[in-house]
């Protein structure tokens, strides 16, 4: 997954292009109410991006979210929440962050969802602009309990990333 921008991001560092971190996330979906839930989620950043290129910190970072989703037919609404512990290099001064979005996707038939997403995500540098990206995506089964997901981002800032694109793969257990 190509990443130009990457961790803190921004003019000051320069431009820089390369592999990025690899997550692993884990949610459990709780239900409200008729087409109401509530996502919790876990995810566990892995270090593989390069440190030498400044595209990830070599630490594993730590993230619990939540998701309240509404769906309106073949359409779903989202917003939500979470906070970032954030494993800090030595001498460093990052902070642990808080960060939101929201999003809609809609079901095609055959069950292929489309999406489009906006994040803000506070800065792990003090004095730094927040973040803020947003996300186009679509997401197609493999089988019954493996599916897809190919995404394409772009920033809105200094501190966002100019481009990022990728895959992830998400199994259901039940």
């Amino acid at each position: 997954m190509p990443v130009t921008g990457g961790a803190g991001g921004g003019a000051a560092g320069g431009r820089r292009s390369g592999i990025g971190d690899v997550s692993v996330t884990m949610a459990y979906s709780f239900t409200l109410g008729q087409a109401t839930y509530f996502d919790l989620s876990g995810r566990v950043k892995l270090p593989t991006a390069s440190t030498a290129k400044r595209l990830g910190t070599g630490k594993v970072d730590v993230t619990f979210g939540g998701d309240l989703v509404q769906d309106v037919g073949n359409a779903s609404l989202y917003a939500g929440a979470r906070y970032k512990i954030l494993g800090k290099p030595a001498a460093t001064t990052l902070r642990n962050t808080w960060g939101m979005g929201a999003g809609a996707s809609y079901r095609l038939p055959g069950g292929t969802f489309i999406g489009a997403d906006y994040d803000w995500q506070q800065s792990s540098t003090p004095g730094r602009t927040a973040s803020s990206e947003v996300t186009g995506w679509v997401n197609f089964a493999l089988n019954r309990r493996l599916r897809m997901q190919v995404f394409a981002s772009t920033g809105f800032n200094t501190n966002s990333t100019d481009f990022a694109g990728g895959l992830s793969l998400s199994y259901r257990l039940n």
